[in-house]
């Protein structure tokens, strides 16, 4: 019906009327696809990089993840030596100052002895000189 309808309407051939609409039409769809796989294939392309950029990236977090993990460790790990050096630091001061302590006492006990010695000696020139003299006097 649609046919008579514009056989009437236009007075030609439809036929060639539809010929030439489908024609451009095609040439349109075909022109429309073309740019569609243009733009797809634009797309698979993009998502390929992205995925690479992806992989890249995770990689990249990766290594930083066992560097900082790696640093982690080494910072726990010197934490531990300083404390371990701080805690042998105060036990090497401890024992410098019993040290000190031992020969400050040391010295004392032996300015002490050498006193007591000096008098000792002393004490004895003045006996013997005494002695010396009784025995002259005995002699006498």
């Amino acid at each position: 019906m649609f046919s008579i309808l514009l056989e009437y309407c236009c007075k030609t051939d439809y036929r060639m009327l539809i010929s030439e609409i489908s024609k451009e039409h095609k040439d349109e769809i075909e022109k429309l696809e073309r740019e569609f796989q243009t733009k797809f294939n634009e797309q698979a392309e993009n998502e390929r990089v992205l995925k690479e950029n992806k992989e890249i990236l995770q990689k990249y977090t990766e290594e930083l993840e066992k560097e900082k993990n790696s640093e982690r460790s080494m910072r726990l790990k010197l934490e531990e030596e300083f404390h371990q050096n701080t805690k042998n630091h105060e036990e090497e001061v401890q024992l410098r100052l019993k040290f000190e302590s031992k020969l400050n006492n040391m010295h004392s006990v032996h300015r002490d002895l050498e006193t007591k010695f000096k008098r000792a000696l002393s004490d004895l020139a003045g006996l013997q000189t005494i002695n010396e003299q009784l025995y002259s006097k005995n002699n006498n």
